[in-house]
Protein backbone atom coordinates (compact mmCIF):
# COMPACT_ATOMS: atom_id res chain seq x y z
CA UNK A 1 0.00 0.00 0.00
CA UNK A 2 1.40 3.41 -0.97
CA UNK A 3 1.95 6.25 1.46
CA UNK A 4 -0.71 8.31 -0.36
CA UNK A 5 -3.34 5.59 -0.08
CA UNK A 6 -2.64 5.33 3.66
CA UNK A 7 -3.11 9.08 4.00
CA UNK A 8 -6.35 8.93 2.05
CA UNK A 9 -7.60 6.13 4.29
CA UNK A 10 -6.76 8.12 7.42
CA UNK A 11 -8.63 11.19 6.16
CA UNK A 12 -11.63 9.07 5.17
CA UNK A 13 -11.75 7.61 8.70
CA UNK A 14 -11.99 10.97 10.49
CA UNK A 15 -15.56 11.38 11.76
CA UNK A 16 -17.79 14.32 10.95
CA UNK A 17 -18.08 16.37 14.16
CA UNK A 18 -21.88 16.45 14.23
CA UNK A 19 -22.02 12.70 13.60
CA UNK A 20 -19.45 12.09 16.32
CA UNK A 21 -21.51 13.97 18.92
CA UNK A 22 -24.65 12.12 17.88
CA UNK A 23 -22.82 8.78 18.19
CA UNK A 24 -21.35 9.37 21.67
CA UNK A 25 -24.31 11.15 23.26
CA UNK A 26 -26.06 7.86 23.95
CA UNK A 27 -23.05 6.16 25.59
CA UNK A 28 -23.60 5.39 29.28
CA UNK A 29 -20.78 6.51 31.60
CA UNK A 30 -20.28 6.65 35.36
CA UNK A 31 -19.65 9.98 37.09
CA UNK A 32 -19.39 10.56 39.94
CA UNK A 33 -18.95 7.08 41.36
CA UNK A 34 -22.22 5.16 41.18
CA UNK A 35 -24.03 7.66 38.95
CA UNK A 36 -24.70 6.17 35.53
CA UNK A 37 -26.05 8.49 32.86
CA UNK A 38 -25.61 9.01 29.15
CA UNK A 39 -22.94 11.43 27.97
CA UNK A 40 -25.73 13.75 26.85
CA UNK A 41 -27.32 13.74 30.32
CA UNK A 42 -24.00 14.44 32.03
CA UNK A 43 -23.24 17.32 29.66
CA UNK A 44 -26.69 18.84 30.19
CA UNK A 45 -26.12 18.64 33.96
CA UNK A 46 -22.86 20.55 33.59
CA UNK A 47 -24.48 23.25 31.47
CA UNK A 48 -27.34 23.55 33.96
CA UNK A 49 -24.81 23.99 36.77
CA UNK A 50 -23.31 26.98 34.93
CA UNK A 51 -26.73 28.61 34.69
CA UNK A 52 -27.37 28.04 38.39
CA UNK A 53 -23.94 29.35 39.39
CA UNK A 54 -24.57 32.59 37.51
CA UNK A 55 -27.67 33.21 39.65
CA UNK A 56 -25.85 32.78 42.96
CA UNK A 57 -25.38 35.72 45.36
CA UNK A 58 -21.84 37.09 45.57
CA UNK A 59 -20.93 35.12 48.71
CA UNK A 60 -21.98 31.78 47.21
CA UNK A 61 -20.43 32.67 43.85
CA UNK A 62 -17.10 33.32 45.53
CA UNK A 63 -17.26 29.94 47.29
CA UNK A 64 -17.80 28.10 43.99
CA UNK A 65 -15.06 30.06 42.21
CA UNK A 66 -12.35 29.70 44.85
CA UNK A 67 -13.30 26.08 45.51
CA UNK A 68 -12.52 25.10 41.92
CA UNK A 69 -8.83 25.68 42.60
CA UNK A 70 -8.97 22.79 45.10
CA UNK A 71 -10.04 20.18 42.57
CA UNK A 72 -6.85 19.84 40.56
CA UNK A 73 -5.21 16.38 40.78
CA UNK A 74 -7.26 15.14 43.73
CA UNK A 75 -10.31 12.96 44.30
CA UNK A 76 -13.50 15.01 44.18
CA UNK A 77 -14.86 13.77 47.52
CA UNK A 78 -11.72 15.00 49.33
CA UNK A 79 -11.83 18.36 47.58
CA UNK A 80 -15.53 18.71 48.41
CA UNK A 81 -14.79 18.57 52.15
CA UNK A 82 -12.21 21.32 51.78
CA UNK A 83 -14.50 23.33 49.52
CA UNK A 84 -17.38 23.05 51.99
CA UNK A 85 -15.13 24.34 54.77
CA UNK A 86 -14.00 27.31 52.66
CA UNK A 87 -17.57 28.17 51.61
CA UNK A 88 -18.89 27.89 55.16
CA UNK A 89 -16.21 30.00 56.79
CA UNK A 90 -15.29 32.65 54.20
CA UNK A 91 -18.16 34.56 52.59
CA UNK A 92 -16.02 36.96 50.59
CA UNK A 93 -12.53 37.49 49.16
CA UNK A 94 -11.96 40.04 51.95
CA UNK A 95 -12.41 37.41 54.66
CA UNK A 96 -10.21 34.78 53.00
CA UNK A 97 -7.55 37.34 52.07
CA UNK A 98 -7.28 38.33 55.73
CA UNK A 99 -6.85 34.79 57.06
CA UNK A 100 -3.55 33.21 58.08
CA UNK A 101 -2.47 30.89 55.26
CA UNK A 102 -0.54 28.62 57.64
CA UNK A 103 -3.59 28.09 59.83
CA UNK A 104 -5.73 27.42 56.75
CA UNK A 105 -3.18 24.89 55.47
CA UNK A 106 -3.33 23.08 58.83
CA UNK A 107 -7.12 22.91 58.62
CA UNK A 108 -7.05 21.58 55.06
CA UNK A 109 -4.59 18.91 56.15
CA UNK A 110 -6.92 17.89 58.97
CA UNK A 111 -9.73 17.50 56.44
CA UNK A 112 -7.59 15.02 54.51
CA UNK A 113 -6.67 17.41 51.73
CA UNK A 114 -3.27 16.30 50.42
CA UNK A 115 -2.15 19.65 49.02
CA UNK A 116 -2.23 22.05 51.99
CA UNK A 117 0.00 24.50 50.09
CA UNK A 118 -3.14 25.35 48.13
CA UNK A 119 -4.10 27.44 51.17
CA UNK A 120 -1.49 30.01 50.13
CA UNK A 121 -2.85 29.95 46.57
CA UNK A 122 -6.41 30.60 47.78
CA UNK A 123 -5.33 33.48 50.02
CA UNK A 124 -3.31 35.13 47.23
CA UNK A 125 -6.18 34.79 44.73
CA UNK A 126 -8.53 36.33 47.28
CA UNK A 127 -6.17 39.27 47.74
CA UNK A 128 -6.20 39.87 43.98
CA UNK A 129 -10.00 39.74 43.85
CA UNK A 130 -10.14 42.16 46.80
CA UNK A 131 -7.52 44.61 45.59
CA UNK A 132 -8.10 44.62 41.83
CA UNK A 133 -11.73 43.61 41.32
CA UNK A 134 -13.62 45.07 44.29
CA UNK A 135 -14.10 41.52 45.64
CA UNK A 136 -16.52 40.83 42.76
CA UNK A 137 -16.13 37.51 40.95
CA UNK A 138 -18.24 38.83 38.05
CA UNK A 139 -15.86 41.76 37.56
CA UNK A 140 -12.94 39.35 37.40
CA UNK A 141 -14.71 37.03 34.93
CA UNK A 142 -15.33 39.94 32.55
CA UNK A 143 -11.70 41.05 32.87
CA UNK A 144 -10.33 37.54 32.22
CA UNK A 145 -12.38 37.21 29.05
CA UNK A 146 -10.81 40.38 27.63
CA UNK A 147 -7.30 39.70 29.00
CA UNK A 148 -6.89 35.95 28.66
CA UNK A 149 -3.09 35.89 28.93
CA UNK A 150 -2.62 39.09 30.96
CA UNK A 151 -4.38 37.90 34.10
CA UNK A 152 -2.90 38.69 37.55
CA UNK A 153 -4.25 35.43 38.96
CA UNK A 154 -1.90 33.59 36.58
CA UNK A 155 0.98 35.13 38.51
CA UNK A 156 -0.01 33.25 41.66
CA UNK A 157 2.18 30.23 42.39
CA UNK A 158 0.43 27.03 41.43
CA UNK A 159 -2.03 28.61 39.01
CA UNK A 160 -1.73 27.95 35.29
CA UNK A 161 -4.08 28.53 32.38
CA UNK A 162 -5.91 25.24 32.79
CA UNK A 163 -6.40 25.68 36.55
CA UNK A 164 -7.69 29.21 36.01
CA UNK A 165 -9.96 28.07 33.16
CA UNK A 166 -11.50 25.38 35.38
CA UNK A 167 -12.62 28.10 37.79
CA UNK A 168 -13.95 30.32 35.01
CA UNK A 169 -15.88 27.45 33.42
CA UNK A 170 -18.06 27.24 36.52
CA UNK A 171 -19.76 30.43 35.27
CA UNK A 172 -19.36 30.49 31.50
CA UNK A 173 -19.31 27.89 28.71
CA UNK A 174 -16.81 29.89 26.66
CA UNK A 175 -13.78 27.96 27.93
CA UNK A 176 -12.50 24.49 27.12
CA UNK A 177 -10.31 22.45 29.46
CA UNK A 178 -7.80 20.31 27.62
CA UNK A 179 -6.68 17.20 29.51
CA UNK A 180 -5.46 13.68 28.75
CA UNK A 181 -8.98 12.24 28.29
CA UNK A 182 -9.86 14.87 25.71
CA UNK A 183 -6.51 14.55 23.93
CA UNK A 184 -6.96 10.77 23.74
CA UNK A 185 -10.40 11.01 22.14
CA UNK A 186 -9.17 13.57 19.61
CA UNK A 187 -6.19 11.38 18.73
CA UNK A 188 -8.01 8.03 18.60
CA UNK A 189 -10.90 9.27 16.50
CA UNK A 190 -8.67 11.32 14.22
CA UNK A 191 -10.40 14.61 15.02
CA UNK A 192 -6.96 15.92 16.02
CA UNK A 193 -6.08 16.00 12.29
CA UNK A 194 -8.52 18.84 11.78
CA UNK A 195 -5.99 21.05 13.56
CA UNK A 196 -3.88 21.02 10.42
CA UNK A 197 -6.86 21.87 8.24
CA UNK A 198 -7.39 24.91 10.48
CA UNK A 199 -3.71 25.88 10.26
CA UNK A 200 -3.03 25.24 13.95
CA UNK A 201 0.46 24.25 15.09
CA UNK A 202 0.32 21.34 17.51
CA UNK A 203 3.39 19.56 18.87
CA UNK A 204 3.90 16.36 20.85
CA UNK A 205 5.54 18.31 23.69
CA UNK A 206 2.93 18.46 26.47
CA UNK A 207 5.08 20.92 28.41
CA UNK A 208 4.79 23.43 25.55
CA UNK A 209 2.42 26.13 26.87
CA UNK A 210 1.56 27.24 23.35
CA UNK A 211 0.28 23.73 22.67
CA UNK A 212 -2.46 24.30 25.25
CA UNK A 213 -3.59 27.44 23.42
CA UNK A 214 -3.61 25.64 20.07
CA UNK A 215 -5.67 22.80 21.54
CA UNK A 216 -8.21 25.22 22.99
CA UNK A 217 -8.45 26.88 19.58
CA UNK A 218 -9.07 23.47 18.02
CA UNK A 219 -11.83 22.67 20.51
CA UNK A 220 -13.40 26.07 19.86
CA UNK A 221 -13.50 25.42 16.13
CA UNK A 222 -14.77 21.85 16.54
CA UNK A 223 -17.48 23.08 18.91
CA UNK A 224 -18.71 25.47 16.22
CA UNK A 225 -18.94 22.57 13.79
CA UNK A 226 -21.01 20.74 16.40
CA UNK A 227 -23.20 23.82 17.08
CA UNK A 228 -22.11 23.74 20.73
CA UNK A 229 -20.36 26.03 23.19
CA UNK A 230 -16.65 25.21 23.76
CA UNK A 231 -17.23 23.89 27.30
CA UNK A 232 -20.24 21.88 26.14
CA UNK A 233 -18.17 20.14 23.45
CA UNK A 234 -15.23 19.82 25.84
CA UNK A 235 -17.41 17.98 28.35
CA UNK A 236 -18.78 15.70 25.63
CA UNK A 237 -15.21 14.61 24.87
CA UNK A 238 -14.29 14.40 28.56
CA UNK A 239 -17.13 12.18 29.74
CA UNK A 240 -16.73 9.91 26.73
CA UNK A 241 -12.95 9.79 27.10
CA UNK A 242 -12.81 9.27 30.86
CA UNK A 243 -14.88 6.10 31.14
CA UNK A 244 -15.51 4.81 27.63
CA UNK A 245 -12.95 5.63 24.95
CA UNK A 246 -10.17 3.04 25.12
CA UNK A 247 -8.39 0.83 22.57
CA UNK A 248 -9.87 -2.10 24.54
CA UNK A 249 -13.41 -0.85 23.86
CA UNK A 250 -13.15 -0.37 20.11
CA UNK A 251 -15.43 -3.33 19.37
CA UNK A 252 -18.34 -1.76 21.28
CA UNK A 253 -17.59 1.89 20.54
CA UNK A 254 -20.63 3.81 19.25
CA UNK A 255 -18.51 6.10 17.04
CA UNK A 256 -19.13 4.86 13.51
CA UNK A 257 -16.09 6.49 11.89
CA UNK A 258 -12.81 6.32 13.78
CA UNK A 259 -9.17 6.28 12.68
CA UNK A 260 -8.07 3.84 15.41
CA UNK A 261 -10.75 1.25 14.66
CA UNK A 262 -10.20 1.62 10.93
CA UNK A 263 -6.56 0.62 11.31
CA UNK A 264 -7.32 -2.15 13.80
CA UNK A 265 -9.78 -3.65 11.33
CA UNK A 266 -7.24 -3.43 8.52
CA UNK A 267 -4.67 -5.60 10.34
CA UNK A 268 -7.05 -8.23 11.71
Amino acid sequence: MTAMSKLERVIASVPDVLSFVKDVYGASVEYPTGTWKTVEEHVKDQMADIQENRKLPDSKKFGVFIGKFLYVQIRSETAEKAMEYISSNFASPDELAATDADLLATKLRQLGYRFPDKAFTLVEISKILRDKFNSKVDDYIRFAKRNYREDPILEVRGVGFKTRDIALSAFTAEYSLVDVHIANVLSRTGLILKAYLYGLKLTTDRSDENNYFEMTKLLSKLSKEANMMPFEFDQTLWFFGKDYCSPMNCDKCPVKKCVTRSFKDSVE
